[in-house]
């Protein structure tokens, strides 16, 4: 009877389904709502996604959000329970803390209350921590290379003498900022010392090699002759 209600793609899925699961209505019921995506968590990624649009009203908005609330409830069996609901919203926000891989392991669990995840997840890191342990060491590992490589790279550059530690020339370096710079040797105000002309010169001069002229003084004597041997 079923089987002539269905249309696309739930009669695909009925068809599917084998003779013994195909009479039995909650079985289908379930299966054609995951084939369309009906799913509890679908459910709740719609609540949770769901924006007003500008065409709307903000009542037509907030009934559109408590249907979806509603159904979402409804999918996860709350029976209007507050402790079905608190355990409801506290496993979302569980989900939400861990990783995506235990998130999606959790996913695929029939988990009802905060507990049931917390131990889940528990053996779930357990069974994984050596393939997490390993990966803790390659990154590690890579993290010192990185290190060596800067440590390697950052070589200290040798800075040119003649090069101001202020750039004079950048843009940044307004008019007021060179006004404000006084030289210490000319006492003159929009550089420095290092950029002194003066200064500059006086070093050059100072440097300049000096000929040293080495002059040997010319020395006359007078040789007196003895009386006793003039001619």
């Amino acid at each position: 009877m079923l089987q002539s209600v269905f249309e696309g793609k739930a009669a695909e899925i009925y068809s599917a389904l084998p003779s013994e699961k195909s009479s039995d209505y909650d079985t289908v019921k379930q299966e054609v709502l995951k084939a369309y995506e009906l799913v509890p968590e679908a459910y709740r990624q719609k609540f949770r996604s769901y924006k007003k649009f500008d065409s709307q009203t903000y009542v037509e908005f907030a009934r559109k959000k408590k249907d979806l609330f509603d159904k979402w409830l409804t999918s996860k069996k709350t029976d209007n329970n507050f402790d079905n609901l608190r355990q409801l919203m506290l496993l979302e926000e569980f989900k939400q803390c861990v990783n995506l891989d235990l998130k999606t392991h959790l996913d695929d669990k029939t988990v009802g209350t905060i507990h049931d995840a917390a131990v889940i997840s528990d053996n779930y890191t357990l069974s994984h921590k050596r393939s997490f342990k390993g990966q803790n060491v390659n990154t590690s590992s890579g993290n010192y290379k990185n290190q060596n490589t800067e440590r390697t790279d950052s070589k200290p550059v040798a800075q040119n003498k003649s090069q101001s530690s202020y750039n004079m020339s950048s843009p940044k370096f307004d008019t007021f900022e060179k006004k404000s710079l006084i030289c210490a040797y000319c006492k003159k105000n929009g550089h420095l010392m290092a950029d002194c002309f003066r200064l500059q010169k006086k070093n050059e001069r100072d440097n300049k090699p000096k000929s040293s002229a080495c002059t040997t003084p010319y020395i006359t004597s007078t040789l007196e002759c003895p009386a006793s041997q003039a001619f």
